[in-house]
């Protein structure tokens, strides 16, 4: 894991809602590489059964690509860590 200070980046709902989950997960992966971060923040608002579901498939999705991955849920946010 890296070992600098975490940086976080906000992905608005609409993403979540409205992106596939492999083109999330690639550009979120991308985009961590390119500023060395290792946490991703989603922002989805109220959560519901379809958002918690999307969130699972994304963390799965990036599994399958071997990058171990921690989830942590707030109240109108999930927090993706990504250990590479």
């Amino acid at each position: 894991m890296l070992k600098k200070a975490v940086k976080a980046v906000n992905l608005q709902s609409n993403k979540l809602n409205h992106q596939s989950i492999p083109t999330m997960a690639i550009e979120t992966i991308d985009h961590l590489k390119k500023y060395s971060e290792v946490e991703y923040t989603i922002h989805f608002g109220i959560s519901t059964k379809e958002t918690r579901n999307r969130v699972k498939e994304f963390q799965i999705f990036l599994n399958e690509l071997n990058f171990e991955t921690t989830i942590i849920w707030y109240e109108d946010k999930v927090r993706v860590q990504v250990n590479f």
